[in-house]
């Protein structure tokens, strides 16, 4: 299945105990704080005191929490405001290997979170049916189920939010619209919308590219009007999902996804990729180098490590905007051994300068491999993953991917040389699956 990238784009946390505000105590801004099982508050922090940590919520309580039992975001959160006098790590150490939380599968869900049959919103000429869920509305054709994909947006939302401390605020009061259309009506009409919209704006080379390869993908990234988006409550990027049946016509390329059960791996590897995106805040249409590798990347890793396998390839464009399909490994459940086989034979010849300099539009299938090992070391142990929180922050300030030694820097190596050193030790680890 095809993902078309057009983006131009009250807890009661356990143990908690009530008492006093200490004298001299720490008082910075109120922010969602988040739990492993998905529960959130919203409270302002206060101190630290070896392992704990004293949240102060909207009613004025004060809660002393376990570190533990709070996200990554959080920890990276206390170390940034309210570093640990005894400790200078980001997040409690447990003594051996330690084994990273997977938020999205731990979270408990609620069905009773998703309010079903919410209202109608029209795109042009297209109404659709919508149902809201805490941070999303999906949007859905007649027909289509859209029960199991609000689970799974609210299971990766948690699970992006788990490791990024500022994430969460990126939303506040909007929800995120997923449009999820019938592949022989909607789907087509949407896009037509789509390009009328952008040529009225003026950007007649989107238009034009929207045109030529719409019909190809699966999945794409739309903008709102401003307007469309304030009056709705949402955030102005939508994802776009084309849903297909379990017989799909004919004279049509079966591109798309069924939308039975919750984790489905396109449904996962398109939306864990916007999410990321809008944790990263965008970058320039200028600054391409490296989007490839973090990006894409990451999408394939959620996808393989949430799903265990891959479905999903990527929409090529060539110079005059002919669409193909680029795809990656055929066992989608061991790009990692295949990967690993084709490098000890020589087939493959790993480098961070040709990785960074990668695009989707030429990209191979050994090249979708070594994006998503990448992005699997990058967030493989509890301290990659403070530099990975880092890195997405920088992205979000700078408008660009850092080069590889910037990264390195990040990430506590001295230069690109020792990063892709420790890349390629993680590849051949029995670590990397």
């Amino acid at each position: 299945m095809n993902r078309l990238n057009f983006s131009f784009r009250s807890l009661l946390l356990a143990g908690a105990t009530l008492f006093s505000l200490p004298h001299g105590a720490l008082a910075l801004e109120p922010r969602t704080w988040i739990s492993l099982d998905g529960r959130t508050i919203d409270a302002e922090l206060i101190k630290t005191e070896g392992d704990m940590v004293e949240l102060k919520d909207k009613e004025g309580r004060i809660l002393k929490v376990p570190k533990l039992s709070l996200s990554y975001g959080d920890n990276d959160y206390i170390a940034e405001f309210a570093p640990d006098e005894k400790k200078n790590s980001l997040t409690p150490k447990p003594s051996g290997k330690v084994k990273l939380p997977s938020p999205a599968k731990e979270m408990k869900f609620s069905p009773k979170a998703v309010k079903k049959d919410a209202g109608e919103i029209k795109l042009g000429d297209i109404a659709f049916r919508f149902c809201e869920s805490p941070h999303f509305k999906i949007l859905y054709s007649k027909g289509v189920d859209p029960s199991d994909t609000a689970e799974l947006a609210e299971r990766l939302w948690h699970d992006t939010a788990f490791f990024h401390a500022s994430f969460a605020g990126k939303f506040k009061d909007r929800r995120m619209a997923i449009i999820m259309t019938d592949t022989e009506k909607d789907y087509p009409a949407l896009g037509k919308w789509f390009e009328e919209e952008l040529r009225s704006s003026g950007n007649t080379k989107a238009a034009d590219s929207i045109q030529k390869s719409w019909l190809e993908g699966g999945s794409t990234t739309i903008n709102l009007s401003s307007g469309t988006a304030a009056d709705n409550g949402l955030l102005t990027e939508a994802t776009v999902i084309r849903m297909i049946g379990r017989t799909p016509p004919k004279d049509q390329k079966a591109q798309g996804d069924s939308a039975k059960g919750v984790w489905g791996s396109f449904r996962t590897h398109v939306l864990s990729g916007d999410l990321i995106r809008i944790q990263a805040g965008g970058v320039s249409g200028f600054a391409k180098e490296g989007i490839f590798a973090i990006f894409t990347g990451h999408s394939f890793y959620k996808e393989i490590d949430l799903t265990g396998t891959s479905v999903t390839g990527v929409i090529q464009q060539d110079t005059g905007n002919k669409a193909s399909a680029g795809k990656g490994y055929e066992n989608g459940k061991n790009w990692a051994g295949e990967l690993k086989q084709r490098i000890r034979k020589g087939d493959v010849k790993p480098s961070l300068f040709t990785l960074f300099a990668s695009s989707r539009n030429d990209a191979k299938a050994d090249d979708l491999a070594l994006a998503y090992s990448f992005s699997r070391f990058l967030q493989s142990t509890p301290e990659r993953h403070t530099g990975y929180g880092k890195l997405m922050e920088r992205i979000s300030t700078a408008k660009q991917v850092p080069d590889a030694a910037s990264i390195a820097k990040i990430y506590g190596l001295e230069n690109e040389e020792a990063l892709e050193k420790e890349w390629l030790s993680y590849v051949s680890s029995g670590d990397f699956r």
